[in-house]
């Protein structure tokens, strides 16, 4: 189970649900959509997610990149990260809104795949750098 700061809004991913893609991205955006110095998103096909409850809450914005960034209306949490340009993708969740002991016995294929923008990382941040086994992606973008 998966849900917001508040407790409200509540979702769940199969458990046996292929993982498309899991990445650490560190671009302006991300970082700026989340107030952190880096964005840990896993994204599964939007048939293994499913809203349990508070629907109503779910708030979308859909910024200059074209990603659709839903928040929880009431508590502000980050909830899901969409893409128009890439559907195939399907639904990108934060795995820290993943209940407490999950989190504590955190599911191996939710590890980061690879590290994206990591060159717009904010200065300061040596550890965004240094080696930790995970491949820096060096395309422009990949959304």
């Amino acid at each position: 189970m998966l849900f917001c700061q508040g407790g409200g809004f509540k979702f769940e991913i199969d458990r046996d649900a292929q993982v498309n893609m899991s990445v650490v991205c560190h671009c302006d955006s991300c970082r700026r959509a989340h107030g952190a110095p880096v964005y840990h998103v896993v994204w599964v096909p939007q048939s293994a997610f499913r809203i349990v409850a508070g629907k109503e809450l779910k708030r979308d914005f859909v910024g200059k990149t074209g990603l659709t960034r839903s928040f929880c209306s009431t508590c502000g949490s980050r909830l899901t990260t969409e893409s128009r340009s890439m559907p195939s993708f399907g639904v990108g969740f934060m795995p820290s809104l993943l209940d407490e002991a999950t989190q504590r016995r955190f599911p191996k294929q939710y590890l980061p795949q690879f590290h994206a923008q990591h060159w717009e990382a904010p200065p300061g941040l040596e550890f965004v750098n240094a080696p930790d086994g995970v491949t820096r992606f060096e395309a422009p973008t990949f959304l």
